[in-house]
């Protein structure tokens, strides 16, 4: 009796640790995602102090560091990301960390230490996708100091100029964006909407041309051919491009 009243402990303490754990892990998930509600990431390392008291676990510290970072104590965080040593997704962490509290260099370290280009790329579409250009660019250009010849951040910045009405200084990011990556369609379709804007109709249909190529489903692109076409006089060219075109495509059905 002794014997199985030892061994149903044992097997009880590390799943109320668990349950604890995953409670947290859930609350806190949700609540980073949703509104910061700081009543409910109390309630979350509530439950993960639980978790650690039972039986410390690694997955328990890693979320504890996480909720000290959504509620602002950036030395809880950093503390308790060391605990884990060389984890990329506490590296990432502390980058965060840093950077909030403006030292650059040292969330560049960490973010070089958990290979976060890519993350801090995601980071800056989300923000693009979002309208938030400052965010945006400054998160694209972190990105790409840590990749330089990052395609994909490049071809992030120049659209974030040129959405910002700056499409001069997009020019540089999207040539560099397409000399690695030749087949980024919407990166030239945005340099032809550049030097449609500039008046170089030439060069702004050898982009689209490309653009519609590489992407023919993508309406606006032959959109713009076939204005451009027409504007030259070249009906044979805008007759083309027009049946791939928004109206086009509209139309076809009607055809039959």
């Amino acid at each position: 009796m002794i014997t199985l009243g030892a061994l149903l402990l044992l097997i009880a303490r590390p799943l109320t640790s668990l349950l604890w754990l995953n409670y947290g892990a859930m609350t806190l998930h949700r609540t980073v995602i949703g509104d910061h509600n700081a009543i409910d990431i109390t309630v979350a390392e509530a439950a993960l102090e639980r978790s650690m008291a039972i039986s410390p676990s690694r997955a328990a510290i890693r979320n504890l560091a996480f909720a000290a970072y959504a509620t602002g104590d950036y030395p809880g965080a950093l503390r308790e990301a060391e605990q884990l040593g060389g984890e990329p997704l506490m590296y990432w962490l502390a980058g965060q960390v840093h950077y909030a509290l403006g030292d650059e260099p040292k969330a560049l370290e960490a973010w070089r230490n958990a290979g976060a280009s890519p993350y801090l790329t995601a980071q800056a579409y989300q923000a693009l996708k979002q309208g938030q250009l400052k965010a945006a660019e400054q998160f694209f250009r972190l990105s790409l100091r840590l990749e330089p010849r990052s395609a994909s951040a490049l071809a992030g910045l120049g659209e974030t100029l040129y959405v910002a009405q700056r499409p001069e200084e997009a020019l540089d990011p999207l040539s560099s964006a397409l000399a690695i990556d030749p087949d980024m369609h919407r990166v030239h379709y945005l340099m032809g909407s550049i030097y449609r804007q500039r008046g170089d109709n030439k060069a702004a249909i050898e982009h689209l041309l490309l653009a519609a190529k590489l992407a023919p489903a993508i309406t606006p692109y032959a959109d713009m051919l076939v204005d451009l076409y027409r504007k030259q006089g070249d009906l044979t060219g805008a007759d083309y491009w027009d049946a791939f075109s928004t109206d086009g495509l509209r139309d076809r059905p009607h055809r039959r």
